[in-house]
């Protein structure tokens, strides 16, 4: 009897006491858990962040009583004097504790470089690591250009071997891109009004659509007529060509440490060409070209030469002075010494340059012993007498 029957095939069961229609089947939990829609991923910190207007992206900076471009001190400064003035072991008002907790959620991002720029572009939401930042639509104005650190600038600078091997203080001359003087660094003309670029019509920014399998889509990207300025290529400044910066030979004085060798680079921060939109200046490479020197040889931080002395006393042995890279030393001969020879002088080389340590190395000295080519009369007579004894 349909009355009696129970549609457990279909997923619903029929009224036992009508006839009427069965009701409209249900989705069971696995199909309403597939066709759910996924909640949204909540923010999940574990400070409580204080909501603010969304209009107001400074308030944490304002909680501080700090501007924007505050540096780190700054901020630890400030968030000190607050967190004593507002903590509730110190102050027992009743708007002591939420002070306290806007000030400690101030610092907390502030204080931490990734936060503090998310921060600055996207306010509050920028602190959710599930936020995602909105793409630039058309006719939406230029999206704003960070700052990109300068180019590193290569320079030679010529030393002598004693330069190379003591240190000297040297000035030398490289061409840096600095802030153009003409436009003092906006890149346009400052004679004429500046026009939006026809090919984007001031958004500095290009649009490219693109057919694909799942539909038309659309991508943005910096304007390759104006290069993202919005203006009309005809107005930029004719001295740097729109970039805001011009080469400019400038004089450098640097101490060059001792030890530096052929080749060798030497770092100056902070002497390159300048960064664009605000960004920090780049490097000056020296690299150091070393002349050779007729006395001396070096190997590493080992210095080679040569001394010359006669036979005599080379025989006897003597009490010599020899010419070291920082003066004369006295070196005592020992009797005997053989053509060819070497004798350490340790201390006497180049120092180590860039340790931590500073050692040096050693002078070896190697003796040319220096034969007559002619003997007077009694030095020959001298001469014959030694030998009658020697081969005694």
């Amino acid at each position: 009897m349909l009355a009696n029957y129970t549609g457990v095939r279909f997923g619903c069961q029929l009224n036992k006491s009508s006839t009427h229609r069965p009701h409209r089947l249900r989705r069971s939990d696995s199909a309403s858990r597939r066709f759910r829609r996924p909640s949204r991923a909540r923010h999940n910190s574990r400070t409580r962040l204080t909501r603010c207007p969304a209009t107001d992206r400074l308030s944490f900076y304002s909680v501080l009583g700090v501007t924007q471009d505050a540096t780190l001190a700054e901020i630890k400064s400030a968030f000190r004097r607050l967190a004593k003035q507002w903590h509730p072991d110190h102050n027992a008002s009743a708007a002591a504790k939420p002070k306290y907790q806007a000030v400690k959620d101030a610092f907390d991002v502030l204080s931490n470089h990734t936060k503090r720029h998310r921060y600055n572009l996207y306010g509050l939401d920028g602190l959710d690591s599930h936020y995602q930042a909105p793409s630039s639509a058309p006719g939406s104005p230029a999206p704003q250009q960070h700052g990109m650190q300068g180019q590193n600038v290569e320079a030679m600078l010529a030393l002598t071997f004693m330069e190379a091997a003591l240190g000297v203080e040297r000035m030398f001359q490289a061409l840096v891109r600095l802030q153009c003087p003409s436009c003092t660094g906006s890149g346009l003309s400052a004679h004429l009004q500046p026009v939006d670029c026809v090919a984007c019509h001031g958004t500095g920014q290009s649009m490219r659509c693109q057919d694909t399998s799942f539909g038309r889509t659309r991508s943005y990207g910096v304007c390759p007529a104006c290069g993202g300025k919005g203006v009309s290529a005809r107005f930029w400044c004719k001295k740097c060509g729109g970039e805001g910066r011009a080469e400019t030979p400038c004089q450098f004085r640097v101490k060059i440490p001792a030890g530096v060798d052929h080749g060798s680079v030497l770092r100056l921060k902070g002497q390159g060409d300048v960064g664009t939109f605000g960004g920090k200046r780049g490097d000056i490479m020296l690299r150091f070209l070393i002349n050779s020197e007729d006395s001396f040889t070096r190997h590493g931080n080992d210095v080679y030469s040569t001394m010359p002395i006669v036979y005599t006393d080379a025989i006897l042995g003597a009490h010599l002075d020899v010419q070291t890279l920082r003066g004369t030393k006295s070196v005592c001969i020992p009797a005997g010494t053989q053509h060819g020879s070497t004798m350490a002088l340790y201390g006497q080389g180049v120092q180590t340059w860039g340790a931590a340590i500073p050692t040096r190395g050693i002078h070896y000295l190697t003796f040319h012993v220096i034969l007559p080519a002619s003997c007077g009369k009694q030095e020959l007579q001298l001469l014959e007498q030694l030998k009658k004894m020697t081969s005694a």
